[in-house]
């Protein structure tokens, strides 16, 4: 799954920023990316894993969601290569 197709799953702009409280989220390192994740039902009743992509500065390059963490991996996989080629 594309980060283009993972940014489709939800609307970027109007995504709540306190979606991701501090309080309640997982965290872990991925290349040189810190990726905090958070698992939320959707109105329907699906399972999403909402997440923010934060660079060495702290800054936040994706914000989005997926439906499975493998789907997640993947999609940052393909950004961090894209990253790599510019």
């Amino acid at each position: 799954m594309t980060i283009e197709r993972i940014q489709q799953l939800v609307d970027i702009d109007n995504l709540d920023p306190m979606i991701l409280s501090y309080l309640d989220y997982q965290a872990f390192s991925f290349q040189n990316y810190l990726v905090r994740c958070k698992k939320k039902k959707t109105e329907s009743g699906d399972n999403r894993i909402y997440f923010e992509l934060e660079d060495l500065e702290g800054r936040v390059l994706i914000r989005g969601c997926s439906i499975t963490k493998l789907d997640l991996i993947a999609g940052l996989e393909e950004f961090h290569s894209a990253q790599k080629r510019r």
